[in-house]
C-alpha cells in the first residue's frame, strides 16, 4: 500500500473506532458472549473455547484497526516534518 493509501485507510478506522453506533456493536457482541459463556454447562468445554476465541479475534481485529491508525499518524507526523523542513 501507499502512504497515501495508509493515512486514507487510517482516516477511516479512526472514524469507525469513535463511531458511538460501532463501540455499540463491539459491547453487544461483547456482552452476547460472555452471557452465552456464563450460561455453558460446566461439560460443555469445547462451546466456552469457541466463545472465548471470538472474542479474541474481535479483540485483535480492534488490535489491528488501531495499528493501522497508529501507521497512519506516523505517516502523518513524517509528512509534516517533511513539509516543515
Amino acid at each position: 500500500m501507499t502512504d497515501e493509501e495508509i493515512i486514507l485507510l487510517g482516516d477511516f478506522c479512526e472514524q469507525l473506532m469513535r463511531d458511538e453506533r460501532f463501540t455499540v456493536i463491539v459491547q453487544q457482541y461483547d456482552l452476547q458472549c460472555w452471557t452465552h459463556t456464563s450460561t455453558t454447562l460446566e461439560h460443555e468445554t469445547k462451546k466456552r473455547e469457541v466463545l472465548y476465541f471470538k472474542r479474541a479475534g474481535v479483540q485483535e481485529f480492534l488490535d489491528h484497526l488501531k495499528a493501522i491508525i497508529d501507521q497512519k499518524n506516523a505517516l502523518s507526523e513524517t509528512t509534516r516534518i517533511e513539509d516543515v523542513d
